[in-house]
């Protein structure tokens, strides 16, 4: 085959330029001549939502992430911090897409879709374990009635402050917390408007995180809302209870194997109380407050939990947020965190540790500070830092609570470090 002469190649190219400038000049109207009318220009696709009420809205969450503990498997890794995984990874934590049309007054909808490793770990309970990276994270039809709101469907639960969406966050990594109690709920809700500002909340649904029922009992759900005029104060509080299989935490189905022994002799009462208080100083600083509580039922005649004494393990976390808005550019963002497990049953279940957790008081402490810089109203990035300790009695085999990256090791202080870009479209 014959190479192309370059000398050919560069006349040709100025041939082609040469007569696209010559047609872009004949296009040009005479002088004096009146100039081609503009062709129609039609409403957008952003146009006809918006004038149908109805709002699209979404993210990118794009993450550069480093750890010395792994998360990859049931048996190796830091199950309390649920999105930061990996010894090294650049990747798409979230992309996700929200279609709503919530008018104050009659029939509404949201649908909420999302992609990226994060939906692994926010999926509902389905019957098997997640792989696909996708996970319908609300869809839920409305129907607001005088002071009524009525939802019915998969919706956010009212546990805690953080949630999936990453732009609603202050930090990169979510809370432990976050990874403890329920990220949605399946069922129906029924918000009563008490005044301008207050709410309550009653609903009924699968339980924690369930799209399938993983049994037939059903969870009922409380919740108060209330805040001051200014929005200066904002106090929430929520409740759970509901029987639940013991295998199954909902949230945790990444960390398990999917499988769910639902017979009566695995299933126990399981509640959580949740309470947290926003206070608002300045148009800089900001506080936020939240406690959460939950205990778990142990069914008596079942061997596999047999090990422990306390027949209704509980765990329990406090977490404070301090916010500071240097300039409309800049912030900081403090949190500290203190994870309990009384009994050891969580850490027996999700930890290295194992059964040798069982009825031992384990502590986790955590610190994490995270900067942010806003490029442009669309686009933030951030960085943070975050270091786990574990406070574990002497009595444990072995002591350590995390498995290091490798997985060969295992440690007590776990560190991470993230840069991650979030750009709302």
């Amino acid at each position: 085959m014959h190479k192309f002469p370059r000398n050919a190649l560069f006349m040709a190219t100025m041939l082609a330029c040469a007569s696209l400038a010559h047609a872009e000049e004949a296009a040009k109207p005479a002088d004096g001549a009146a100039a081609a009318p503009a062709a129609p220009k039609g409403p957008t696709l952003g146009d006809i939502f918006a004038n149908s009420g109805v709002e699209v809205k979404g993210y990118v969450d794009v993450v550069a992430e480093g750890a010395n503990t792994s998360n990859v498997g049931f048996q190796q890794g830091n199950f309390l911090a649920v999105n930061n995984i990996e010894k090294s990874n650049l990747g798409i934590h979230q992309l996700s897409v929200t279609v709503d049309k919530l008018p104050k007054e009659g029939a509404g909808g949201l649908i909420t879709l999302t992609a990226g490793k994060d939906a692994n770990y926010i999926h509902s309970y389905t019957g098997s374990t997640p792989t696909d990276n996708f996970d319908v994270t609300a869809a839920f039809a409305q129907y607001a009635v005088g002071d009524w709101t009525y939802q019915l469907g998969k919706f956010g639960t009212l546990v805690g402050v953080e949630v999936p969406d990453s732009t609603a966050n202050t930090n990169i990594s979510r809370s432990m917390g976050f990874g403890l109690y329920p990220y949605t709920h399946t069922g129906v809700r029924a918000t009563k408007a008490l005044s301008d500002t207050s709410n309550f909340i009653i609903g009924i649904n699968n339980g924690w995180d369930q799209i399938k029922d993983a049994n037939t009992q059903k969870t009922v759900e409380l919740g108060y809302n209330w805040a001051k005029a200014d929005k200066s104060l904002v106090f929430n509080i929520s409740f759970y209870g509901g029987t639940e299989p013991v295998n199954l935490f909902g949230n945790n189905t990444e960390l398990n194997s999917g499988s769910v022994v639902s017979f009566d002799s695995n299933q126990g009462e399981r509640d959580v109380i949740d309470a947290n208080l926003t206070k608002v100083f300045s148009e800089k600083f900001n506080l936020v407050l939240d406690a959460t509580y939950a205990t778990q039922q142990l069914p008596k005649n079942s061997t596999t939990y047999g090990s422990f004494t306390d027949s209704k393990p509980r765990w329990y976390t406090l977490a404070a947020y301090f916010n500071y808005q240097v300039n409309e550019k800049n912030r900081w963002s403090l949190r500290l965190e203190d994870f309990i497990d009384q009994s050891g049953f969580k850490s027996a279940i999700g930890s290295p540790l194992g059964s040798a957790a069982a009825n031992k008081y384990i502590q986790v402490q955590s610190v994490t500070l995270t900067y942010g810089y806003m490029v442009d109203s669309s686009l933030e990035l951030r960085a943070e830092a975050r270091i786990d300790r574990a406070n574990l009695p002497g009595s444990i085999p072995g002591g350590l609570f995390y498995s290091k990256s490798d997985g060969t090791q295992k440690t007590n202080n776990g560190s991470s470090g993230s840069i991650e870009a979030v750009y709302k479209f």
